[in-house]
């Protein structure tokens, strides 16, 4: 009929008629768009002590299927991040949170295998920092600085930064294998 009157909502369903199909892929990568920030929100609330891991656990489970995948993955990655980064506070409160969102037998098996390489990778580090304080040490006495109370400062010198990038890339790709394997481990359990 000409001049028909049209409501909101038929002017409204005609023009999302129009749009173009949103292919499989996109509607993911859309879903993603909007859980990932909200996963990794939540997972910077619980890092920060504001949240506990039960009620981290809880946001996690209650997401389903695919959009439970991508919050799981985005809260795996966002508490990966201070462990690889060195921040040891952080560390033990992700480790904490792995504990929470993962079943208990493979809690253990991650924080296990995430304790060793951890542990090597500070044992590295003081021996590293003692080899360097002892080559500071030495070059202050060379310039005429000496006495009990001079100490070099490590953060200030550029050689020990790099050093310090260079062995936390030695050691990113073993945490990035466990990370990996959480993130398949969560996805087929579900957690």
């Amino acid at each position: 009929m000409p001049g028909e009157i049209k409501s909101t909502l038929e002017l409204a369903m005609e023009k999302i008629a129009k749009l173009p199909r949103l292919t499989r892929e996109e509607m993911r990568e859309q879903r993603e768009r909007e859980l990932i920030p909200r996963a990794e929100a939540k997972a910077a609330r619980f890092l920060s002590g504001e949240l506990a891991a039960e009620e981290m656990a809880a946001e996690i489970s209650r997401y389903e299927k695919e959009n439970g995948e991508i919050i799981r993955k985005a809260f795996v990655e966002a508490l990966f991040e201070p462990i690889a980064a060195g921040d040891a506070e952080k560390t033990v409160r992700a480790i904490e949170g792995l504990r929470g969102i993962l079943d208990d037998d493979f809690a253990e098996q991650v924080i296990g295998r995430l304790e060793a390489v951890l542990g090597e990778y500070q044992r590295r580090r003081q021996h590293g920092t003692a080899e360097m304080e002892a080559q500071e040490s030495e070059r202050l006495r060379a310039l005429g600085i000496s006495g009990s109370a001079i100490r070099p400062n490590l953060q200030e010198s550029e050689l020990w930064r790099q050093r310090e990038i260079e062995l936390r890339q030695e050691f990113t790709p073993k945490l990035n294998e466990i990370k990996k394997d959480v993130i398949v481990q969560s996805h087929l359990t579900g957690v």
